[in-house]
């Protein structure tokens, strides 16, 4: 929560330390706002161990930490329906990280205001090496069911499940939809491309048993940060910060230690 008593980015505080009689010495430091960074999903390499803050969002955090002068960032995880709720009736205490226009239909980019883009990402379309789907169109999977994580919404394909044209199948996280498709109990599975390869890099042999279509789900996008209308101010000095982390040498080291 941002905390209520500053009425300015940063509070300066001032302390007193006496040498002496009649000398003094003031030392000025500042007190930093505290901003909620909510996220809703724990998968990796975004979110490796949510207990143990490890991942690239936890990474993300303390470079910007270090790097801001007015704000102190906290990293919370809420389920995505409490989230979407709280951001729908404008209570949302915080800000949002890894999510795009698309997920939230602002596509114009008018409802919510919009960081640059932090994580480059695409989704792949996996199904079992016998199976051998080659995705076309979101049409070209009509008659088949596919995998998919609870509270996701998968663009084209939600719609046909609608009209009970695709069966859908919902699981915890992207490791068991791997796991699904692997023992054939579904078609297909739709899956971020970080976290399939961060995924496959842990479970060896995974990758012989899966067929990975050439056409993707999805086009290239960048995972952003979300910030309601209502904290223009923090907006105006987000962007700002986030390129100073992420065009810097150390962020690309940190990247590379998850693949």
């Amino acid at each position: 929560m941002f905390v209520k008593s500053l009425q300015l980015p940063a509070l300066l505080l001032i302390l007193f330390v006496h040498y002496g009689a009649g000398s003094c010495r003031a030392f000025a430091f500042t007190v930093k706002q505290e901003v909620r960074v909510y996220i809703a999903h724990q998968k990796a390499p975004y979110v490796t161990n949510l207990s143990l803050r490890q991942g690239l969002y936890f990474d993300l955090i303390r470079q910007l930490n270090s790097k801001s002068e007015n704000y102190r960032f906290e990293l919370i995880y809420m389920p995505r329906k409490r989230l979407n709720r709280n951001l729908h009736e404008g209570s949302l205490d915080g800000i949002i990280l890894g999510v795009i226009p698309l997920w939230f239909k602002d596509k114009a980019r008018t409802k919510y205001l919009w960081s640059e883009g932090i994580f480059e990402d695409y989704d792949d379309v996996v199904s079992s090496g016998d199976l051998s789907f080659e995705y076309q169109t979101p049409k070209s999977m009509i008659g088949k069911n596919f995998v998919g994580v609870t509270g996701y919404y998968y663009f084209g394909l939600d719609e046909l499940v609608r009209q009970q044209k695709v069966k859908r199948f919902d699981v915890e996280n992207e490791h068991r939809l791997l796991e699904m498709i692997i023992l054939k109990r579904v078609d297909i599975g739709i899956i971020g491309h970080a976290t399939l390869r961060s995924i496959l890099a842990d479970n060896k042999g995974w990758a012989d048993k899966l067929y990975f279509s050439k056409n993707t789900f999805s086009n290239k996008f960048y995972r952003r940060i979300l910030v309601p209308q209502y904290y223009p101010e923090l907006f105006q000095k987000l962007n700002p910060l986030i390129l100073s982390v992420i065009k810097s040498p150390q962020w690309h080291k940190l990247q590379q230690a998850y693949y």
